[in-house]
């Protein structure tokens, strides 16, 4: 089962559960290239990816609950796309709490246009329901996850509404992109290309 340890740009580690891991991407290629623009929804990998996402989903589950992680709530970022949304709703069978709803992100603000912690933090809203305290263990799920700017915000936000220092948390995402990998050579290959 792929694990290891992510470190957060605010030093925070935690566990990452996870499909494929740079440069091993393999079939789940397309989470990245259709972002980058390296492919469009009628390309082959995208057909394929959709002809078998229904597996990978399962397997990202299988992966964390063989794993033995148990969490009460888990959230997925607000994104532009929905390709997140599946993976979440397969870990959320076992009845967790959703916090998903209860973010929403200002459009102009992106992870892959560069953003930072700080700014991604400001352009993050979160309705807090009071409930924060009460969760125990929470798993954060998004369809790939590079240096964990996104997680740091997200933290951020549910610690201030109450989420407890002990939470014990996780990652699980289909595909991981370390960031000490050669930036260039992902967005080469992200794009398509071999070189």
């Amino acid at each position: 089962m792929p694990t290891d340890t992510v470190t957060l740009p605010t030093t925070e580690q935690m566990p990452i559960y996870f499909l494929a891991k740079w440069p091993e991407l393999g079939n789940l290629l397309y989470l990245q290239c259709i972002r980058s623009g390296g492919c469009t929804e009628e390309s082959a990998p995208a057909v394929y990816y959709r002809s078998m996402a229904w597996k990978y989903f399962a397997m990202l589950a299988s992966t964390v609950h063989s794993s033995g992680v148990q969490y009460d709530a888990l959230v997925t970022p607000p994104s532009s796309r929905d390709d997140a949304v599946p993976y979440k709703e397969m870990l959320a069978k076992t009845g967790a709490l959703d916090l998903s709803d209860r973010f929403s992100r200002e459009p102009k603000v992106s992870v892959g246009q560069g953003a930072t912690v700080d700014e991604l933090t400001a352009a993050l809203k979160y309705q807090a329901m009071g409930d924060e305290s009460e969760i125990q263990s929470l798993v954060i799920v998004d369809d790939s996850l590079s240096n964990g700017t996104t997680v740091a915000a997200i933290l951020h936000h549910l610690r201030r509404a109450g989420l407890s220092p002990d939470c014990k948390i996780a990652i699980a995402t289909a595909v991981w992109l370390p960031p000490d990998e050669s930036s260039s050579s992902k967005t080469a290959s992200r794009n398509g290309s071999t070189t």
